[in-house]
């Protein structure tokens, strides 16, 4: 826990359930990083991710959403790299340097992405990812 630990307890109890009741999850920006700690990973603080825009490359289970690579937004300042994935995640994408900003949880409707959707500079294909997440299409 940090700084927002009432923040994070709520966050905690509220991702619980929704697993245990197959619930729909889209983690967004910090959603990710909570759903990443709470699941047992680790974050990582990176520099250059503060209100700029950069590509992101998907894994081949998430070319049907976003095709191979899309550009993002970026309103961060940490990531998760590959030995920090909980592991219950996979990672869908990953930025050039290779830190992860997409994952999903197999088997549930469950998925993180690092940008913003409600922000400019968001792909067109995140209507695809939570249509996908609303019909509730695991992974």
């Amino acid at each position: 826990m940090g700084e927002h630990e009432e923040r994070d307890r709520t966050e905690d109890i509220l991702l619980e359930h929704a697993l245990e009741v197959d619930l729909p999850v889209l983690g967004v920006c910090r959603g990710l990083q909570r759903i990443n700690e709470i699941l047992g990973g680790t974050l990582t603080p990176v520099e250059g991710h503060v209100h700029g825009e950069h590509t992101i490359s998907f894994q081949p289970e998430w070319h049907d959403i976003y095709g191979t690579n899309a550009t993002v937004n970026s309103y961060h300042n940490t990531s998760i790299s590959v030995d920090g994935l909980a592991p219950a995640l996979r990672s869908a994408g990953t930025d050039p340097d290779g830190m992860i900003e997409a994952v999903y949880m197999p088997g549930k409707s469950v998925a993180g992405i690092m940008w913003h959707p409600e922000r400019s500079g968001s792909p067109e294909a995140d209507w695809s990812l939570m249509q996908r997440l609303v019909t509730g299409e695991p992974f």
